[in-house]
């Protein structure tokens, strides 16, 4: 039996036994059973085209890594406990792996898993690693093989990865001093914002170097005509007015799934106004809030932005968001339960 196949809905746990049993079946045959150890803050299995595989056994060829890397997409998710059911939910699973294979396509990468498949892997993922407590996970999609020729054609294998971790929620009490950086978002002439690539990333790890190197905690970029897009892997918002103000698509920002999130938690749940357009590094200082919205920060609030602190440090509408979508990870929301899929 294909552990893996697309055709059990993992929303619905009735209808997982048998894969479950399949899966358990599965561990045993390969002796991968019984506890699981860390190593170095990583889980003991891990997904790679269709098949588990121990930690250890995971390799490839180190004349592989180039050409993957110029390649490769992927997606962070977070799954969550809920202590009141004892039950662990991965959080907007459909959503991520829609943009996975969003990400494949604009970046002419062949895919081979289906969405179905994919998702019900990255249950079987965690699984397999006894995961009963909040983790993070890393579905990667990357050239295969050994190539001299870094610029691999569109019909070119790929491996496809599956990765989590344990990742226990940061502290409520964070916030942190943003710069507006000197590097501008790439725009669409130049690269595929809408992707989410690894390449693109380089870009913000070299801004987020500088905004350090300048006493900053993280840098926010604009594009190049002067508005604010996103951070370093995160969507970003400000508040004036008691009204959520977030740049639009047409500024180069990656379609956060945290941002669709808190924009349906406070339109839908909260009745606080959202407006998406263009503004400039001026408004963002002269906001009451601002916030980073992220699968990875979740909602992490903004104290200053070029030094300039922000008006209200009570921070009442991100507070009030924080909690609720702290509420939505863990199933807390009826009117968004389908947000969140079981694991066990």
């Amino acid at each position: 039996m294909d552990i893996f196949s697309s055709t059990v809905d993992a929303r619905r746990p009735s209808q997982t036994i048998d894969r479950i049993g399949a899966l358990e079946s599965y561990l045993k045959e390969k002796k991968l059973s019984g506890p699981v150890p860390l190593n170095n803050g990583n889980c003991d299995f891990l997904w790679r085209d269709g098949e588990l595989l121990a930690w250890s056994n995971a390799t490839v060829h180190v004349r592989s890594v180039a050409h993957a890397a110029v390649t490769g997409v992927f997606e962070g998710i977070r799954a969550y406990r809920d202590v009141t059911s004892d039950q662990v939910y991965v959080y907007r699973l459909p959503e991520h792996m829609a943009r996975l294979i969003d990400s494949c396509k604009l970046t002419r990468l062949a895919l081979g898993p289906t969405q179905r498949e994919l998702e019900t892997a990255v249950v079987g993922v965690l699984r397999a690693n006894e995961i009963h407590i909040d983790a993070y996970l890393r579905v990667s999609v990357f050239s295969a093989g050994l190539s001299t020729d870094l610029l691999v054609d569109e019909h070119h294998p790929t491996h496809v990865v599956i990765e989590c971790w344990p990742s226990p929620k940061r502290g409520s009490d964070r916030t942190v001093r943003v710069c507006t950086s000197s590097w501008r978002r790439v725009g669409n002439e130049d690269m595929v914002p809408r992707a989410k690539t690894f390449a693109n990333y380089q870009q913000a790890r070299l801004a987020l170097i500088d905004a350090s190197n300048s006493g900053f905690d993280a840098p926010l970029f604009l594009n190049s005509q002067g508005f604010a897009s996103e951070g370093v892997g995160a969507a970003f918002a400000i508040v004036k007015n008691n009204k959520v103000i977030l740049p639009s698509m047409s500024t180069g920002i990656l379609p956060s799934i945290t941002r669709k999130s808190v924009m349906s938690l406070a339109i839908e749940h909260l009745g606080i106004p959202c407006e998406e357009r263009e503004f400039d590094r001026y408004e963002c200082a002269l906001a009451d809030e601002a916030m980073f919205l992220g699968t990875g920060w979740e909602i992490l609030p903004i104290d200053e932005i070029d030094r300039i602190p922000l008006s209200d440090r009570n921070r009442p509408i991100t507070r009030l968001l924080s909690g609720e979508y702290e509420r939505s990870t863990r199933r807390g929301l009826q009117m968004f339960a389908e947000w969140c899929w079981p694991v066990w």
